[in-house]
């Protein structure tokens, strides 16, 4: 037995004026061409945000500190490994012999350090988010390892 699948859209201030309606019914098993939308209304909150110019200059100053931090703490896990033929299980090791404390990003992400594989680690991702776009890197999450150590 076949089953029919029906897929609901919600989609607020869709339609055409006289439409109170704000749910379309897709039958999936009738094809997309037998669904239209009437009209998308001016007032549908896209959720998009636009930085202005000074927060653009915040957001860059603060992807420049994050990339130095990562530089940081890439270079304590270098030296932790390089003194101890691996690297850490945990960030705590990193304190305060390698870095005086584990850094807190500039907004309101963080620093997550993983050791990858079996223990004692022999590889490492730190990862971290950038706001903006670089000529390198792409903004949201990125990582470091030590393939990717940053000069």
């Amino acid at each position: 037995m076949l089953g029919v699948f029906v897929l609901t859209i919600v989609l607020v201030g869709c339609g055409s004026s006289g439409d109170t309606d704000p749910v379309k019914t897709l039958d999936i098993n009738a094809g997309l061409e037998d669904f239209q939308f009437d009209e998308i209304d001016e007032n549908i909150n896209t959720n998009i945000s636009v930085l202005t110019g000074e927060e653009k200059e915040v957001a860059k100053s603060n992807d420049e500190l994050r990339t130095e931090t990562v530089k940081k703490i890439q270079t304590a896990l270098e030296l932790f490994a390089a003194n101890n033929a691996s690297y850490p299980e945990t960030y705590d090791e990193l304190v305060p012999d390698y870095l005086e404390v584990w850094p807190d990003d500039p907004g309101s992400y963080e620093y997550v350090y993983t050791p990858i594989g079996a223990l004692p680690a022999r590889f490492y991702d730190v990862s971290y988010q950038l706001e903006l776009d670089t000529d390198e890197l792409s903004a949201g999450v990125n990582i470091a390892s030590p393939d990717e150590i940053f000069k």
